[in-house]
């Protein structure tokens, strides 16, 4: 069975784009792909472990997601979250498009 991806464009108001495609094994949804080595220090489990992680440090040093997005938040590190962009949303389904700010929560 083939992977499921899902494909992220954003359009800044200067022109700038970004994308992000992240594939996940379409049978687990568990995330592919290669991880950056070495991870930054704010990717490790204990970090702002949230309250009900189940993973241990012995097995898991870093947390999964954080892990995941150490790509986003190094490209985004530098852009306003109250700054307005087009996001591109694309997925084998369906593609959605909005204007949006880039802050967390602001999916309405």
């Amino acid at each position: 069975m083939d992977d499921l991806v899902i494909s992220y464009h954003f359009v800044f108001p200067d022109e700038r784009e970004e994308t992000f495609t992240v594939r996940f094994d379409s049978e687990t949804l568990t995330a592919k792909g290669d991880l950056p080595d070495p991870l930054p220090d704010w990717t490790g489990l204990d970090v702002h472990k949230c309250a009900h992680c189940p993973l241990n440090t012995d097995k898991h040093p870093a947390c999964p997601l954080a892990a995941r997005i150490v790509d986003v938040v190094t490209r985004f590190g530098e852009v306003l979250s109250y700054e307005e962009v087009e996001v591109t949303v694309e997925t084998p389904e369906r593609t959605v498009i909005k204007k949006r700010q880039l802050r967390m929560g602001s999916v309405h």
